[in-house]
């Protein structure tokens, strides 16, 4: 019985070994890979560290052919599961996209598991971009209301592939109304008159979170505490590049009252 046990114990310290990464042999697969992306899943497959494996098989997925031998499926399949599997699908779903496949790229994100909303909008987001980012400097462009057809269509052609299955439904009307903004440089909540209701609303709300997002990445280095601010948004309006509007002091306390530790209002009578 113990002449068993150590062969046993023997048997699983040789498999412990061979299956033990090798950083060097590791590296030396995937440099070949990188040098000539044309070669199959299996090589990437050879790679025994899960986080280099992983990466190796999504550089593949965004040099994979869609009309190739190797399927997506296939080249996935091979992944680690969890985080580089749905970075696989993401990525394949982006060369896909390119490669105006349009059906089969949002399928791909579908199976994009914890990226699913990101990939998602990787689908639709350049062509939003095209109706409201200036193509040259200076130039005044359309109006939300003049846009807002164009917009439109561009939802029409994605909805029924990723509506359901994602966030699009709010996020894309929330990145169409926040690239508007962007591209005038201002939060200007009056842009959002004129539309129908459904959308003022949507505009507003777009208005307000990019307005959040800029007293994160803009007042906090800055060296401004947002929770100390009692008189709405009229004392950064200019840091923070708004028109002061009653719904961005609202906001604003929105604000405050998620991220302070203490609830405040912006706005003292």
């Amino acid at each position: 019985m113990s002449t068993c046990r150590n062969i046993l114990a023997a048997s699983f310290l040789l498999q412990s070994v061979a299956c033990r990464p090798d950083p060097a042999r590791d590296a030396r697969l995937y440099r070949q890979v990188l040098a000539d992306p044309s070669v199959d899943g299996p090589r990437c497959a050879k790679v025994q560290d899960l986080a280099l494996r992983g990466d190796c098989i999504a550089f593949l997925a965004g040099q994979r052919d869609v009309d190739g031998d190797l399927s997506a499926d296939d080249l996935c399949g091979g992944a680690p599961k969890g985080m580089w599997r749905d970075e696989c699908w993401f990525v394949s779903a982006e060369a896909a996209r390119r490669g105006r496949h349009r059906k089969e790229a949002a399928a791909m994100c579908l199976r994009a598991g914890q990226f699913i909303n990101d990939c998602g909008q990787h689908m639709w987001q350049s062509e939003v971009r095209v109706l409201v980012m200036p193509r040259r400097r200076g130039v005044i462009g359309p109006t939300f209301e003049e846009l807002l057809p164009r917009a439109q269509a561009v939802y029409a052609r994605w909805a029924p592939l990723l509506e359901e299955g994602t966030d699009m439904a709010v996020r894309f009307w929330r990145r169409f109304y926040q690239n508007g903004f962007e591209r005038a440089g201002w939060i200007d909540l009056g842009r959002c008159e004129g539309l129908p209701d459904d959308h003022r609303a949507r505009c507003i709300d777009a208005g307000v979170k990019l307005m959040w997002a800029r007293i994160d990445l803009e007042l906090r280095p800055a060296g401004v505490d947002p929770c100390a601010l009692h008189q709405g948004v009229g004392p950064i309006a200019k840091r923070l590049r708004v028109v002061p509007e009653p719904a961005l002091d609202e906001g604003l306390i929105a604000w405050q009252h998620k991220r302070c530790a203490v609830p405040i209002s912006a706005v003292r009578p």
